[in-house]
């Protein structure tokens, strides 16, 4: 297994961001959460690493089985996800940290999700992105579109 960190902010990152100051918000199984401070205000940045194992780190709810296939759809529920967790220091759904993924897939699929208590314009955008049903998901254009309305 690849080194467990906490993973440094890539150079690339670091040339895109102009990182003022961070602070590392998390370093668990895999990923890293740094809280950045830039010239233009705080940003997440989450990293962690690729493996043949998983290749993805977040699953939609629209998927119970062994075989998870990532799809756009899927794509918007873990940036939502991705999202609730920067903002709050939760998962959207409650399960040990030490779970395997069926656990982890079973957990998202069956139970409770967290209310989503995100003040301001990204709210009912997250809401939206973290639906149970996939079709009434936003696209990863709609994302983009609202992200620029709210600019």
């Amino acid at each position: 297994m690849p080194s467990q960190g906490p993973f440094d902010l890539p150079a690339h990152v670091e040339d895109a961001v102009g990182p003022l100051s961070r602070r590392l918000v998390v370093n668990r199984r895999g990923s890293t959460v740094w809280d950045v401070r830039t010239a233009t205000g705080r940003c997440a940045i989450k990293l962690g690493y690729r493996s043949r194992t998983h290749e993805w780190t977040a699953l939609a709810p629209a998927r119970a089985t062994d075989t998870a296939v990532p799809t756009q759809e899927a794509d918007v529920y873990a940036l939502g996800a991705s999202w609730f967790i920067s903002a709050t220091g939760w998962r959207h759904v409650s399960y040990p940290d030490d779970a395997d993924r069926k656990d982890q897939r079973q957990a998202i699929v069956g139970k409770p999700h967290r209310p989503i208590n995100v003040p301001g314009p990204l709210r009912p955008l997250m809401e939206g992105m973290m639906s149970r049903d996939p079709l009434l998901r936003p696209t990863s254009t709609d994302v983009c579109a609202a992200l620029h309305g709210m600019l």
